[in-house]
Order: structure tokens, then sequence, then C-alpha cells
């Protein structure tokens, strides 16, 4: 904001030129529920964690279909494992961890990206097969061929 604000729950965090940006003291963390969880990677389509399991890994955003979470536990010998993703509230993302230290990652795969992608590549052999057939065949010269 471009003007001072003077809450309780609000502490300037820094100030760029004529802005001022905010920390709301009273605010939750983004990933919670476990006994020990932190982000460890965060871009617009992937997030990945850290957490001590067992317990519902709870994460702040909003659940939108195309959203997948793979867990790795990390003990000897221990696969990656695709675990289902929960709608809590109707609203927030979680996973359900299993005990032990955990390593995991929310990412985004949305079913109508991979529509997209075949329905592209099928278009591309459909005008390559026509492509191919317009040009095998024998030219007409002067009518006659």
């Amino acid at each position: 904001t471009a003007r001072d604000l003077r809450y309780p729950m609000l502490r300037l965090a820094r100030q760029d030129g004529g802005f001022r940006i905010y920390e709301h003291l009273g605010a939750r963390p983004r990933l919670r529920g476990v006994a020990s969880a932190r982000i460890t990677r965060d871009d617009p389509e992937r997030m990945a964690f850290e957490a001590e399991g067992p317990g519902r890994l709870l994460l702040a955003d909003p659940w939108y279909p195309g959203w997948e979470v793979v867990v790795s536990p990390s003990f000897v010998g221990a696969d990656l494992q695709v675990r289902p993703l929960l709608k809590v509230s109707g609203l927030f993302r979680a996973v359900d961890l299993p005990e032990g230290h955990v390593t995991g990652e929310f990412v985004y795969r949305p079913a109508s990206l991979r529509a997209g992608l075949l329905l592209c590549l099928g278009g591309l052999v459909v005008m390559s097969s026509v492509g191919a057939a317009l040009l095998s065949r024998p030219r007409m010269a002067n009518g006659k061929l």
C-alpha cells in the first residue's frame, strides 16, 4: 500500500519506494497439521515440502482439479508414492502422511493439458498424412496424367 497502516496485527516488513509491504502477525502458516513441516520449493505449478509424519498435512492453498501429491518416506528402500489429494473444508488441499520424515510435492498436472497435447499430436499426424498423400499423387501435366 502507498499509505501507512497502523493496526496492532500488522508489522511493516519492508518499504520499496512509495510502497509499503506489511506482515500479518496473526497469520497461520501455509503448511500445518503435523509436528513440523516446511516448504522447500514454491513455484506456481509445484510446491515441495518436508514434514514429520504421521498425520494430515494441510496446505492452505485452494483445492483445484489437476493437483496431485507425491510423497517419499525417508526410510531406505522407500519408493515415491502418489497419495490421494484430500479436499478439506471444501477449500484446501491436504494429504495423509506416513510415519517418519517425509519429502513430497504438490504438482499441478491438469487433465485438460494432457487432452490438449493428445489432440494437438493427433492433428499433427492427420495433417502430415494428408500432406504426404497429396505430395505422393501423380501430377497432371497439361490436364493429362
